[in-house]
């Protein structure tokens, strides 16, 4: 097993697709701490530094996973720029579209949950201003803002 790269905040209300999460960020060498409601997620983003990324589901209880990027790229502070990639079983165009105007760093299917740990190693290999600069293309790039 890798050394530890850092810990990822995984929000996901299904107990089947964390463990999925878990288990492949594990293999990448990331800790998963899993909760499964997005107002827990703010919380605990709120009381820890040491989190090197967010993986959230849409569909949680206490806030949306959309909600909880957009509470996220707003904060101000450490958290604000952490990498956020948002998974979703039913993602078409318009939730993609929304979620990169919010700022997340990835859209990722359901279909497509095996990307997410890789997703999550290029993201943390970049720096925040790299980050920004690829969240601010990607929204230019959808041609709302």
């Amino acid at each position: 097993m890798p050394a530890r790269a850092g810990v990822v905040l995984v929000v996901e209300s299904d107990a089947s697709v964390a463990a999925r999460h878990t288990t492949s960020l594990a293999t990448a060498g990331f800790e998963a701490v899993v909760v499964r409601r997005g107002d827990e997620a703010l919380d605990l983003l709120r009381r820890r530094g040491d989190l090197a990324a967010v993986v959230t589901g849409m569909v949680l209880r206490g806030l949306d996973g959309l909600s909880l990027a957009t509470a996220i790229r707003t904060s101000g502070g450490g958290p604000c720029d952490l990498p956020v990639i948002v998974c979703a079983r039913n993602g078409g165009a318009v939730t993609r579209r929304r979620a990169l105007q919010i700022g997340v760093d990835e859209f990722v299917p359901a279909d497509d949950l095996d990307d997410v740990a890789p997703r999550v190693v290029g993201l943390v290999a970049l720096s925040a201003d790299e980050r920004r600069s690829r969240r601010v293309q990607r929204a230019l790039a959808t041609g709302d803002v």
